[in-house]
């Protein structure tokens, strides 16, 4: 595994890789409120016969906050673009959580030449239903700190994205959000800006729906759906599946919106067998 930054337009993006560089490429794509080290107990198990890079999306984890607060599609996926380019991915996967896979639509159907396949992790051309997540709304009135890392992690277990998240990935969960703060407390890492977002744009600006572009993407997609996502509902699982050209939707029961903490060993095969 290698960390780096790579400049953007003036912005350094954190990324991280595994795998030897002449091998297929394959990038990754954290959702809202992740990071590249989110992919860290799946990107291993296909290292060795891929090239895999995750990408820290601006404003979160290592990667440069905008100072003029920009934070739309347009602008994640010139960061995608210039990104890729600097790091030579020419052809390539897109694998992309949430957030990630909301912005590969739009992107793929942009530069088709340059990607093979999609695989879209608990996400389709909507974010959730008409209603926002019980989540969305208790993120907003997340405490400002937390006085031990159990006081975080029974904070985070309360909702459904957390509840059944194995050790080892609530350990990268607490890891990547949370910094020691005085009085041994813990604090955020990014997530103030992300609630200052989430308060001063409407989730529709934040997360636009991409029903117009499914007909624009006409390479294979892979659709994996959590069995107890509040993210992906099924409906929009079916006609976001049905809206592509070429799409399998597979779902992984008992699983909410983090396959890649909560289950990676599932979606590592799956991820494989596709990507094959």
């Amino acid at each position: 595994m290698n960390e780096g930054t790579v400049d953007v337009g003036g912005l350094r993006l954190h990324y991280v890789e595994w795998g030897e560089r002449t091998r297929p490429h394959v990038l990754l794509v954290h959702g809202w409120d992740g990071t590249a080290h989110y992919w860290d107990l799946v990107a291993p198990a296909l290292a060795d016969r891929y090239h895999l890079v995750a990408l820290t999306l601006r404003g979160r984890g290592q990667s440069d906050a905008d100072p003029t607060g920009r934070y739309r599609f347009v602008e994640y996926g010139r960061d995608i673009h210039e990104a890729t380019r600097r790091l030579g991915l020419d052809r390539l996967s897109f694998v992309g959580a949430s957030l990630g896979g909301m912005i590969a639509l739009p992107y793929v159907a942009e530069h088709e030449a340059q990607v093979d396949r999609l695989v879209l992790v608990d996400i389709g051309a909507q974010l959730g239903g008409d209603r926002p997540s019980s989540y969305y709304a208790g993120m907003l009135a997340a405490p400002a700190e937390f006085e031990s890392t159990r006081a975080i992690e029974d904070w985070l277990r309360q909702w459904s994205l957390y509840a059944k998240i194995p050790a080892a990935g609530l350990a990268i969960v607490i890891r990547e959000h949370f910094a020691p703060a005085p009085g041994g407390r813990f604090t955020w890492r990014f997530g103030e800006r992300l609630r200052e977002l989430q308060r001063r744009e409407s989730r529709d600006t934040l997360f636009p729906r991409q029903w117009e572009v499914l007909g624009k993407i006409r390479r294979r997609v892979l659709i994996v759906r959590g069995g107890r996502s509040e993210s992906l509902l099924p409906d929009v699982a079916e006609r976001t599946r049905a809206g592509l050209p070429d799409a399998l939707l597979v779902e992984i029961p008992d699983c909410s919106h983090f396959p890649f903490l909560e289950r990676p060993r599932e979606l590592t095969v799956l991820l494989s067998g596709f990507l094959a």
